[in-house]
């Protein structure tokens, strides 16, 4: 019965088969008896096949183990959440305690404990249980799902590695349960940071303009283009990048994500040499915050270039000077150092020049001897208050 189940559920007879009975009458009664027979035999024995079929995933799906964290331990399997519509749930073998007997409402409530106490390990095992629960109801799944994927994201640093798959999974079906809950504007955001810090570009930018489009004022959305202008400047995609921060920038001026979106779009601006927008841009960005480039790497270098742009020489110099003193290792290594010694010489500013000529090639010339000696057999640069009148005047 169990191949017969598998393959062909039941052949009715053919016509000619009649003859083999001896009476025309058997071919309308016969089919109806071997058909209650072996339904009768069968849907008892597919249950117990389908629990078997079920148990041995569970056991042997060959799902890697999750590091124990609070209690959590689990493998991972494929559950159905509704009908029809698989999800991957970690099935832990951990029990909240007192859970056993309860009710799907009265285990919702002692989860939502544990995760008010900041136990998000140990509501994981019980969230994960609920979720298993036939006798779920809907709007209590949706809860259940949203509260998850929060406590997922909060034990992200805990878990290594950490399992994005099923936290893009879980929120996205809290957010198809009920796209105007509460949360979700935050999950939505959280969709998108993930994305992002995986590499997946196009999905945390589709991410974003969705919360942006559904969501317009919840507070989750300026920080939620910041990163998105981050990752795209960091990727080389300026004109991308220039769109998110602009849109930080013009429609939500008092928001604290201002700061960064304002220089992140004199960085893009100036990447993509359009020097003279970018001009206004950061008069008012240096007289707002005037310690910004202490917070953003890479911003005197770029304000430099821009400066050299628009033929200011004596402020190019200014913010070369600066960058060194702020880190004269990281300096070296980008070539900004090598970028002061040719400015200050177009500059008219030779002694200043070999100066730093001469400080590259003793502190990080691979061949910091070799250096030494060659500089020692040459003639000492001008002290700084003797020289061309670049130190002195600055």
């Amino acid at each position: 019965m169990k191949a017969a189940f598998r393959g062909n559920f039941l052949r009715v007879p053919q016509a000619g088969a009649t003859a083999a009975c001896g009476h025309g009458s058997c071919a309308l009664w016969l089919p109806a008896v071997l058909l209650c027979c072996a339904l009768a035999v069968s849907l008892p024995q597919a249950a117990a096949w389908a629990a078997d079929e079920v148990r041995a995933s569970v056991n042997q799906g060959g799902a890697e183990d999750w590091p124990a964290e609070q209690g959590l331990h689990s493998r991972t399997v494929f559950l159905s959440a509704t009908a029809g519509n698989a999800l991957r749930f970690p099935v832990t073998h951990a029990v909240l305690p007192g859970a056993t007997g309860l009710s799907a409402r009265a285990q919702w409530a002692a989860c939502e404990a544990e995760r008010r106490a900041g136990r998000h390990g140990a509501a994981l095992d019980g969230l994960w249980q609920l979720l298993s629960r036939p006798d779920l109801p809907a709007a209590l799944r949706t809860e259940a799902l949203y509260a998850l994927s929060d406590s997922l994201w909060r034990l992200r640093h805990s878990l290594s590695p950490f399992p994005s798959d099923i936290l893009l999974s879980v929120t996205g079906r809290a957010l198809a349960g009920d796209a105007r809950h509460r949360c979700a504007p935050l999950a939505s955001a959280r969709l998108g940071m993930i994305s992002l810090e995986c590499g997946r570009l196009d999905e945390g930018r589709a991410y974003t303009l969705s919360l942006l489009r559904a969501f317009p004022q919840a507070p989750e959305v300026p920080a939620a283009l910041l990163r998105l202008g981050q990752a795209q400047l960091r990727a080389g995609r300026c004109d991308e990048a220039l769109e998110a921060f602009a849109t930080v920038v013009r429609s939500y001026p008092h928001s604290e994500a201002l700061e960064d979106a304002t220089v992140g779009l004199i960085m893009a601006l100036i990447r993509l040499e359009r020097y003279k927008e970018a001009a206004p841009l950061v008069d008012v960005a240096l007289k707002r915050w005037p310690r910004c480039y202490l917070r953003h790497e890479g911003l005197l270098r770029l304000l430099a270039v821009q400066q050299l742009a628009l033929g200011q020489r004596q402020a190019e110099l200014a913010s070369l000077w600066l960058a060194v003193n702020l880190d004269p290792v990281r300096s070296a290594t980008d070539g900004t150092l090598h970028h002061l010694a040719e400015s200050c010489a177009a500059a008219g500013y030779p002694a200043e020049a070999a100066w730093v000529r001469r400080i590259m090639r003793l502190n990080f010339s691979a061949d910091r001897g070799a250096a030494a000696a060659s500089v020692a057999t040459q003639p000492a640069a001008q002290p700084a208050d003797q020289a061309g009148g670049l130190f002195r005047a600055h």
